[in-house]
């Protein structure tokens, strides 16, 4: 977007610094794997996730795309992921299910290919 009624010219820039500016705005990430997380309790974990590039402003929620399940593991009980945190950094996802061991770590599994997108940092 320009001021005034007369365009300047085109300016291309390299691929890695307009992902950059996406990613200030929109931090996405594919979730066709594995988080990592630390247990607080036998049924809740957190997995914290670092941006690429810091935000705009620190995000305020989430949406997943794309996902049909997420699951403990190892137990490969369901979890309800939930927006925990987010900075200008990273964020955390906070995940409640069953059959997690206190005090230890967790993996969550996606099992489809989708997209983690956080929001809050768009204008």
């Amino acid at each position: 977007m320009e001021e005034g009624s007369t365009l300047g010219a085109f300016e291309v820039k390299p691929y890695n610094v307009e992902l950059a500016r996406c990613q200030y705005f929109l931090p996405v990430f594919n979730v066709g794997g594995i988080l990592v997380g630390i247990n607080t309790s036998t049924t809740q974990a957190y997995y914290p996730i670092k941006f690429h590039c810091p935000t705009r402003i620190a995000p305020t929620g989430f949406q997943g795309v794309g996902i049909s399940s997420t699951t403990f593991w190892p137990s490969g009980a369901t979890a309800i992921v939930t927006f925990y945190s987010g900075t200008i950094q990273g964020a955390s996802l906070s995940a409640t299910g069953t059959g997690l061991t206190a005090n230890g770590t967790s993996s969550l599994t996606f099992t489809a290919n989708g997209i983690i997108a956080f929001t809050g940092a768009e204008l």
